[in-house]
């Protein structure tokens, strides 16, 4: 779906993407990942000038996924960024019979 490659409002950044891993990803490979690109990018490995700005942002990102209720917490705040910018605020609005939870389920499942 097209809304996956969307970029995630205020500022709210993807962490799976900066580590190069799914949002179905085990936490073993998201420390795999994480400790891959560290070997690479870490600012005393890489010449780049811009290495050390890339470094903090992966170890930030990896500090958000290391741990399942963070990660969670991190899920769930992309999920509501979703709702809210695509699918537009509930407040005010009648419930339906459908409810958002499965669609909140699948999101989670294919990865956004």
């Amino acid at each position: 779906m097209k809304w996956r490659r969307r970029k995630l409002r205020q500022g709210l950044k993807n962490y799976y993407a900066i580590l190069g891993v799914s949002p179905g990803a085990s936490q073993k490979a998201i420390q795999k990942a994480f400790w891959k690109l560290a070997q690479t990018c870490h600012p005393d490995v890489n010449p780049d000038p811009d290495a050390g700005e890339k470094f903090k942002e992966m170890v930030e990102a990896y500090q958000a996924l290391k741990r399942p209720g963070e990660r969670d917490d991190y899920d769930a705040r992309i999920i509501s960024e979703f709702c809210e910018s695509y699918l537009g605020s509930f407040e005010g609005k009648k419930e339906t019979a459908e409810k958002p939870r499965p669609v909140v389920q699948r999101i989670i499942k294919k990865g956004f």
